[in-house]
């Protein structure tokens, strides 16, 4: 399938074992990116983020979802989502719900619209497993995910404040 955006082949398919390396890869490139901007709120994490065998569990749980980008044979990027399981409140509705846990796109293959593809599968996903809706989070300094999700339709719902004693 092209990517009219870019004129660049991507092919958007569920992950499997073979993608653990790619996974570790783009995992650090996140939890990187999140500790450089926010260092007083993240770590680094050790690398690997995940072992071997606890990546093949996430693929094994039905209520997860791992969704892959990608060139060639390279896992360029992906979309990690599962389902809530929303307890019965009598003040806030409790739709069905699919959250998304991580969407991270290899630096070298941003602004290529992989990220949209990744979100419209995870999309797809969620309608198919019957939630009505896809939640995310995104931290205020993320500017252009927050352009991504905007575009895509999402809006913000409420915002997480924090105060520095």
């Amino acid at each position: 399938m092209m990517d009219t955006a870019s004129d660049v082949e991507v092919k958007i398919a569920p992950m499997t074992a073979v993608d653990y390396d790619g996974y570790v890869r783009l995992m650090e490139v996140i939890n990187r990116f999140h500790y450089e901007a926010l260092p007083d709120v993240f770590l680094l994490a050790p690398v690997p983020f995940l072992t071997n065998h606890e990546y093949n569990q996430l693929l094994e749980k039905g209520d997860r979802r791992l969704i892959g980008a990608y060139l060639g044979d390279e896992l360029c990027g992906f979309v990690q989502t599962r389902r809530l399981d929303v307890a019965p409140n009598p003040v806030f509705r409790t739709d069905p719900t699919t959250h998304v846990d991580e969407l991270v796109v290899d630096p070298g293959y941003r602004r290529r619209g992989i990220a949209r593809r990744l979100l419209a599968a995870a999309e797809a996903w969620a309608k198919e497993q019957g939630s009505s809706y896809v939640s995310l989070t995104v931290l205020e300094f993320n500017e252009s995910a927050r352009r991504v999700y905007e575009a895509c339709g999402y809006g913000t719902r409420s915002r997480s404040m924090r105060k520095r004693l």
